[in-house]
């Protein structure tokens, strides 16, 4: 199965920003900047972005000062592809093609990893073992940073994401759609919950 997705992955990066840019116009350049603020510069030096896709995250967090290594990581050697080309000018930013449930990474090394608009595409066990892989890179006063869409408020786009939510897997939906915060907390010491500005995109922090 997991072949077959990072086939559809590779196809879907040639469309996929215009795809992106069309459903999120400006908010999605709002939401990555609401996330790279979070990023504290006299502190943090190793940050990664798991499912980074296209990268579009990635230049917004090479902003900040003083991080010593952005690493992206992402399963499909067509989003990657992508990605290199808008990070081009970036001296610190590092590409790495990885199943995410097996991330290569030594264990407590990472300052914040975060996860934009991606979670959701993680199947059932994976969803847990992607948890399980984040809780060992991170450093003990490490964060995971978690950006996903609220329900919206569209029938026709609510729809959709529902068949989005259910792809999943059953077990994984119902502990999005019902418990989701409590589930985060099942894996981290503090989980807090917070929004974009246009509140089309909520951002959960969870300390390790």
């Amino acid at each position: 199965m997991r072949v077959y997705r990072r086939k559809f992955y590779n196809l879907f990066s040639k469309i996929y920003d215009s795809f992106v840019n069309l459903h999120s116009k400006n908010s999605g350049h709002e939401a990555r900047k609401a996330l790279a603020a979070l990023i504290e510069p006299q502190r943090d030096k190793v940050v990664v972005d798991i499912c980074t896709g296209t990268g579009s995250l990635l230049a917004y967090l090479a902003d900040r000062s003083n991080v010593s290594l952005i690493i992206g990581i992402d399963f499909s050697r067509g989003m990657l592809k992508k990605a290199k080309e808008k990070i081009k000018d970036k001296n610190n930013i590092y590409l790495i093609e990885a199943d995410v449930t097996r991330l290569p990474l030594r264990n407590a090394k990472c300052d914040k990893i975060f996860c934009s608009h991606a979670f959701y595409e993680v199947k059932d066990k994976d969803q847990v073992n992607l948890l399980n892989e984040v809780k060992r890179t991170l450093k003990p006063s490490g964060h995971f940073i978690m950006m996903e869409h609220e329900i919206p408020e569209n029938m026709f786009i609510r729809f959709l994401f529902y068949l989005r939510i259910l792809s999943m897997g059953i077990k994984a939906a119902l502990n999005i759609l019902k418990r989701e915060e409590i589930y985060l907390k099942s894996y981290f010491s503090k989980v807090r919950k917070t929004y974009t500005s246009s509140k089309k995109s909520k951002i959960y922090i969870c300390e390790k």
